[in-house]
This record gives structure tokens, C-alpha cells and sequence, in this order.
């Protein structure tokens, strides 16, 4: 659990060149302005403030637990799902 809120948290630290301040994003979209690429990094920014904040809740259903040998990969959580399953 301690290597995932250590990747998280790195993952939040990182931040990209192109994004645009909050601030600036919300003026953009209230006129229509911006792309696309724009209004999904302010969707993001959006979850970070959230993840930060610790305010941020996802409705999730256990199905149990399964061993993994790899720790990244959709094909490996493909598989462990289907374990499950």
C-alpha cells in the first residue's frame, strides 16, 4: 500500500508544461474557448486539488483479492479480474 500512495503522490508532483492554471482554465471554458487536450488536463486538475484535499471518494465494488507478479499492466489486471471471476 505504501509503494501506490508513493507512486500517487509522485504522479501529483509532476506537473505538465501545457496545463493551465485553474483559474485560467474555468475563463476558457465559460467562453468557449480552449481545446480539448485543455479541458481534460482541467478535469484532472480538478481530481489533484480533490487528492490533495483528501475529499475525493470512488464507488467501488470488492470482488476479493488475488497475487500478482507484475505491478503494472492492463492485460495483468485483466487477468487477475478473471481469476476473480
Amino acid at each position: 500500500m505504501d509503494r501506490l500512495r508513493k507512486s500517487i503522490r509522485s504522479s501529483l508532483r509532476k506537473k505538465n508544461k501545457d496545463q493551465v492554471p485553474s483559474s485560467q482554465a474555468s475563463s476558457q471554458q465559460e467562453s468557449g474557448g480552449g481545446n480539448s487536450a485543455t479541458s481534460k488536463g482541467n478535469v484532472w486538475q480538478q481530481d489533484e486539488v480533490a487528492v490533495r484535499d483528501g475529499t475525493c471518494s470512488f464507488q467501488v465494488k470488492y470482488l476479493g483479492c488475488v497475487e500478482v507478479f507484475e505491478s503494472r499492466g492492463m492485460q495483468v489486471c485483466e487477468e487477475a479480474v478473471k481469476v476473480l471471476k
